[in-house]
Parts: C-alpha cells; sequence; structure tokens
C-alpha cells in the first residue's frame, strides 16, 4: 500500500509540541516533497485552470482572456482545490460555450463583509443580536486562518461540524 498525504503544517513542529503523533510522523515522512502554494506559482493557473476547465466540461468549454487574467490574479488561498471548485462552478452554471470574467468573479470574492456597530446590536432583538455577532465572529475568524475552517473552529472554540452548520445557516462561502 501507498499512502499519500497532504498538509499545511510543519509536523515536525507539531511533534515537537506533542499535537501530532511521533509513530504517524515517521510512517509518514519517507519521501516528503514540498510543493508551494499555488499563490506562489502563478504560472501554474493556466495549465491546471484548462486541465480542470477540459476535465468538467468535457473539452466542451473555454476560458475567456479576461477570465484567464482574472484567475491568474488571484491569491488562490485555497489553493489548487479553489481553483478547480472555481472552474468546477462556471463549468455547472455558465451555459455558453465560453467562461467569461463575469461567470468567475463572484466565486473569487467573498460576499462583503457585514459589520455592525454596539450600538445598532443593542437595538436589535436578542436572538438577532446574536446571530449578528456569531456571523461576523465567523466572518473574522475564516479571515484570520485564511479560510482554513478547522482552524477557525479551534479559534472560535467550536466544533468544525458546528462551524459548517453554521456557514451553511448563515450563507457563508
Amino acid at each position: 500500500m501507498r499512502l499519500v498525504a497532504a498538509t499545511h503544517h510543519d509536523l515536525a513542529e507539531q511533534v515537537n509540541r506533542n499535537h501530532f503523533r511521533e509513530d504517524l510522523y515517521h510512517r509518514l515522512h519517507v519521501f516528503p516533497i514540498q510543493v508551494p502554494a499555488l499563490r506562489d506559482r502563478p504560472e501554474d493557473i493556466p495549465a491546471l485552470a484548462t486541465h480542470f476547465l477540459n476535465y468538467f466540461s468535457n473539452h466542451t468549454k473555454k476560458l475567456s482572456s479576461a477570465a484567464l487574467s482574472l484567475l491568474s490574479s488571484h491569491s488562490w488561498t485555497g489553493n489548487v482545490r479553489e481553483l478547480r471548485n472555481v472552474i468546477e462552478h462556471a463549468c455547472v452554471t455558465v451555459r455558453g460555450t465560453t467562461i467569461e470574467e463575469n461567470d468567475i468573479r463572484n466565486q473569487l470574492h467573498p460576499s462583503p463583509k457585514i459589520e455592525i456597530s454596539t450600538d445598532e446590536l443593542l437595538q436589535l432583538p436578542l436572538s438577532e443580536a446574536v446571530s449578528a455577532l456569531e456571523r461576523m465572529m465567523i466572518q473574522r475568524a475564516l479571515r484570520a486562518s485564511q479560510n482554513n475552517r478547522a482552524e477557525a473552529a479551534r479559534q472560535l472554540g467550536i466544533h468544525r461540524q458546528l462551524l459548517y452548520a453554521k456557514l451553511k445557516e448563515y450563507d457563508i462561502d
């Protein structure tokens, strides 16, 4: 059996901090490969985007040059998985054969954050105030963790499954 595993954590450091089992580390650390984040290798974006586009559309769709330019300028905090999801979404939602810049723009830029002052919060009924505060805290934790949901859940002191439920409840991408 061969096992391929990926993480954005420094496992050696995690072992030293007793946050990762040392025996498991040695089993996984046979042949480590360091792959830079997608944001650090923008030259790979066109090839990856084309690959995913062909995979999800059976070679029936193409990206406009403006769409490809937008993809190339994005920061890709979600790495290759985020790119894959954006392309898959476009393949499903775009009816024509060409995916334009506007077809993918909303997938790249999360909905604007909703901020509310303390005075405004105090004017709301309790349930609405709690919801507004909860939404703001979740958005802040996601920004601080660069959209790493497990880390955001840790920062909020809640289980990851609860975070997923709240993301769905508040329609947060």
